[in-house]
């Protein structure tokens, strides 16, 4: 039986045999669920004795920042009320064509599993979202303390509750970035 191999985002990256790589860890996060998401990412990479930077796209200026100084990018952001991320969407469409230069990963949030990783590569603009080199959905969390008061008062009408929940797997951040690095 041939073992697993994890897809290899990171091809070609390296100059040579053991060399490090540096990877960009883009994300969106209203609640701060994506950012711990993004945090766990970027730790596995470093890990694995590589770089990672975290690029907050609720800064401002950070859609503008340069891609040419990392071998790989990730984007990752939130699903609400159906949609996944505004900036996410935002940053994708504007920096197509550097990221499809680039071996670039796709994670989602959310609560909802029909709304994860292949519902946010549908809102890519086509010829990025065929150049997806990996990607995850960790699912979400839920805490009612954090939301506005409309929020609440949305979660409750429309969920009917009004608990915190979480179905989050950081576990599962810490996978997709494992298997992002290992096959390179």
């Amino acid at each position: 039986m041939a073992a697993y191999a994890a897809p290899n985002f990171f091809k070609g990256a390296r100059k040579g045999p053991g060399d490090p790589m540096k990877a960009l860890i883009v994300f969106d996060s209203k609640h701060g669920t994506t950012e711990e998401a993004a945090q766990s990412i970027a730790a596995a990479v470093k890990e694995a004795g590589h770089a990672a930077d975290l690029l907050d796209l609720r800064k401002k200026g950070a859609a503008a920042v340069a891609l040419s100084g990392y071998d790989a990018v990730a984007l990752g952001g939130p699903f609400y009320a159906g949609r996944w991320s505004r900036r996410a969407r935002a940053f994708a469409a504007a920096r197509r064509a550097d990221l499809s230069g680039l071996p670039f990963g796709l994670f989602a949030i959310g609560s909802n599993p029909d709304l994860g990783d292949k519902a946010a590569r549908s809102t890519l603009p086509p010829s990025l979202a065929s150049a997806v080199s990996a990607s995850a959905y960790f699912g979400g969390r839920l805490d009612f303390e954090r939301l506005g008061r409309l929020e609440r008062f949305i979660v409750e009408k429309v969920a009917g509750t009004t608990e915190s929940s979480s179905t989050l797997d950081l576990g599962q951040a810490n996978g997709f970035a494992a298997a992002l690095i290992g096959a390179a």
